[in-house]
């Protein structure tokens, strides 16, 4: 009787043996990704004396909520508040997000669901544009919108 082949599932239900090769790969790329934010996280913890340090530290010998403290006191005096600027990125944010995911998903139900004559072109466009880079094409983008 001839064995079956049971190929890994892309999706598996369950943890298997020949998936520690990926795990160890992967597991240390991760935290070397996760360095920078931690490090950026750790800065705005230190007090000044700290952050003057040489050579620097990676993680805070005495944490403060100081930096946070003064960087208001000393926004609330300007023109405009920081909170305002917090403001109108959160409003600007959820507003975006909102309105991505609807004009997404009623895009991907016509490309994918309807049949019109322009589809197969528009399909091509939208592929051939998910190549690009987003950050690629924010100053084209800048220069048309001016």
């Amino acid at each position: 009787m001839a064995k079956k082949y049971h190929a890994t599932k892309i999706n598996p239900s369950k943890f298997s043996i020949s998936q520690w090769p990926f795990y160890a790969i992967l597991a240390p790329v991760a935290v070397f990704m996760i360095l920078p934010i931690l490090y950026i996280f750790n800065h705005a913890f230190k007090p000044f004396d700290e952050l003057i340090e040489y050579p620097p530290r990676f993680f805070v010998k005495h944490p403060t909520f100081d930096n946070f403290t003064e960087f208001f006191k000393v926004s609330a005096t300007s023109d405009v508040p920081v909170s305002r600027y917090l403001l109108n990125s959160l409003v600007i944010t959820i507003v975006v997000c909102v309105l991505s995911i609807i004009v997404a998903s009623m895009a991907g139900y016509a490309l994918s669901k309807l049949k019109f004559k322009l589809k197969g072109i528009i399909f091509e466009i939208n592929t051939i544009a998910l190549m690009f880079v987003g950050v690629a094409v924010s100053i084209p983008k800048y220069i048309i919108t001016e």
